[in-house]
């Protein structure tokens, strides 16, 4: 029976030492983004996305995903029961203007910039921006410094409060969650 305890204790202090490695990692591994983005704290909507910002309408947050490194900005909200003929399968059209900026050397396409999923406290699951009528996919590709700004339509339906949530992977890979517009109906023009 002893025999039994005293491997116990063991494997416990051996599986508590490798815990112990890993937390310094990450520890480690935080400190340094925090380094990295340290003269952008107490700024809301400014700064460098690490996932869990929530962000409101007029809001830039910079991204380095990978992608590339950017900034968005969600300007405003407007709903629309009707595009050039068109008609919600849903409720309503929301038409979010987005504006995207190039911040690095390589060009950047808007549109996958501005990869945005839109929920709401009536759907949660979401919905992807759409083309209607005329429309174009936004395949503009911006050089270094450049920025463009265009609306993303919704088909969705009526609710109080909505997101939209950020759907990329950090240049590192790890995929950034959290990082939301959060808007109201009150907000929507």
């Amino acid at each position: 029976m002893r025999k039994w305890w005293v491997i116990s204790l063991v494997l416990a202090v051996l599986l508590t030492a490798c815990g112990d490695n890993e937390g310094n990692s990450t520890e480690a591994s935080g400190e340094q983004e925090a380094e990295k983005t340290e003269s952008n704290k107490g700024n809301k909507g400014e700064g460098v996305a690490e996932g869990g910002e929530v962000l409101g309408l007029g809001d830039t947050i910079e991204f380095q995903s990978n992608i590339g490194n950017y900034k968005l900005t969600i300007n405003s909200v407007e709903s629309m029961e009707e595009y050039q003929g068109e008609t919600p399968q849903r409720e309503i059209f929301l038409a979010v203007e987005v504006t995207v900026e190039n911040l690095a050397e390589e060009p950047l396409v808007a549109d996958d910039a501005a990869y945005l999923r839109l929920t709401s406290d009536v759907d949660s699951s979401g919905t992807l921006n759409i083309l209607l009528g005329d429309m174009e996919v936004w395949d503009k590709e911006l050089e270094k410094g450049e920025s463009d700004t265009r609306k993303l339509f919704y088909d969705t339906q009526r609710a109080t409060e909505y997101s939209l949530l950020y759907n990329h992977a950090t240049e590192n890979h790890k995929l950034l969650e959290d990082v939301k517009w959060v808007f109201t109906d009150e907000e929507v023009d």
